[in-house]
């Protein structure tokens, strides 16, 4: 517990909600359900339910038995979690049926630059429900390697997730 307080106090913005000791269980992952939190064991295991339960709900699971192997991956992911996104895009629909994990969908670049074959995450709000890569993107029906701010878009996207009108797509480099 003194590391993620450490972790806490020293990266800002971030809140220990409770500590346990024990194996990391399915009640543990669903306190979790619908927040940016992280769940972290330190000589800890985690059970088969919990374990599918943080997978299916995107919340991430830290556990090690070396306490700065463990505080290493904390900290890297606090940056991941909170860096910036070079952009943002607002999905307004998706077209026919996905064909596997790729479909064409359509939106418009609420903030920032989106460029072709980037990795986004998709969030409805402030859950995060899965990742993809842009294909191919189009301006006006043409090929072009970046969209910018207040410019409407179609993308062939990839994603083992699902992706509906109303989400949001989060550009990282």
């Amino acid at each position: 517990k003194g590391v993620i307080d450490k972790i806490a106090k020293s990266e800002g913005n971030v809140h220990v909600v409770g500590a346990n000791v024990g194996q990391i269980t399915e009640s543990d992952i669903k306190s979790m359900v619908g927040t940016r939190a992280l769940v972290v064991g330190f000589r800890s295991k985690v059970d088969k339910a919990a374990e599918n339960l943080a997978e299916g709900q995107h919340i991430r699971v830290y556990t090690s038995d070396i306490i700065y192997k463990l505080e290493d991956e904390v900290r890297a992911c606090l940056r991941l979690m909170f860096r910036k996104p070079s952009g943002v895009l607002a999905v307004l629909a998706v077209f026919g049926e996905w064909k596997g994990n790729e479909g064409i969908m359509g939106g418009k670049v609420s903030g920032g630059i989106i460029r072709n074959q980037s990795a986004f995450e998709i969030r409805k709000g402030n859950e995060i429900l899965g990742e993809g890569k842009i294909k191919n993107l189009q301006v006006k029906k043409k090929d072009v390697s970046e969209a910018k701010e207040g410019q409407e878009c179609g993308m062939l996207v990839e994603s083992a997730a699902p992706i509906e009108a109303g989400e949001e797509l989060y550009f990282f480099e």
